[in-house]
């Protein structure tokens, strides 16, 4: 333990921070920034070496994209399973680990398995809003494989429901959908309000009743109208539609009553 504190330690001091947005935004991108890349990448492994499970997700993603070293998706693979399944397992690493299994990306595609470390990357954190999100879409519907076959999950509306709700009540930092200091400063919020503009508007369309008795909620115009009105519309372009439909039907319902 002491060893691995002091490995972070000493990536924290040479500026070498953890969190895939903010390595991304720090060279990521791998412009300019070899030589940079490419000792960062040292860094991490030899935090590795002292149980860093940060470090371990860290050094997946870099091969996984191809950071200062050889893009090699089986070693990618590799670390995010050992990084997954530390005795701090990190979530992102398993959330990556959903990304390659439903890709086939270093190992066999595998849809079960893509599920199993989606859920696994939300059952105790709620910083991954975009594997709560799409976890709740698999949950509307029954899932098969490319041939037919029924996989995992079963369909669960509540299931679904409930994600919706764990998106839109978790306590935001700002714009950030990592929920860590280090980036803070750093993330474009633009897909955290891409993501909650869709779960309003999802929930807009639960309770207007465009799924015939979801999850036993009952057709709620107002429901419906108040989340519609919350979605912006920048983010999610669609919702103007049902926005102006929504308003209609409300004003006209305050009209009649």
């Amino acid at each position: 333990m002491r060893a691995r504190l002091v490995a972070e330690r000493k990536l924290k001091a040479k500026g070498v921070t953890y969190g895939s947005v903010q390595f991304r935004r720090c060279g990521g991108d791998g412009h300019g920034l070899r030589g940079e890349l490419a000792r960062a990448v040292e860094m991490f492994r030899e935090a590795t070496e002292e149980g860093s499970a940060p470090a371990m997700m860290e050094l997946g993603f870099c091969y996984h994209m191809g950071y200062g070293v050889a893009q090699d998706q089986k070693a990618a693979v590799k670390w995010y399973l050992q990084a997954a399944t530390a005795p701090e397992p990190v979530a992102m690493a398993q959330w990556n680990l959903y990304i390659m299994y439903s890709n086939g990306h270093g190992v066999a595609k595998n849809p079960t398995m893509a599920y199993r470390w989606a859920k696994r990357s939300t059952t105790d954190n709620d910083s991954l809003i975009d594997a709560m999100f799409h976890l709740s879409q698999r949950y509307m519907y029954d899932n098969v494989d490319d041939d037919g076959r029924s996989v995992e999950p079963a369909k669960d509306e509540p299931e679904a429901l409930r994600l919706y709700h764990r998106i839109l009540n978790r306590p935001w930092c700002d714009g950030c959908h990592n929920s860590t200091s280090a980036c803070r400063d750093n993330c474009d919020s633009s897909a955290v309000k891409t993501t909650v503009g869709h779960t309003q508007y999802m929930l807009g369309m639960v309770y207007d009743s465009q799924w015939e008795d979801f999850a036993g909620v009952e057709k709620d115009d107002e429901a419906a109208f108040e989340w519609y009105t919350k979605v912006n519309p920048v983010a999610v372009p669609s919702a103007t539609r049902r926005q102006h439909h929504a308003t209609r039907c409300h004003h006209t319902n305050h009209i009649e009553m």
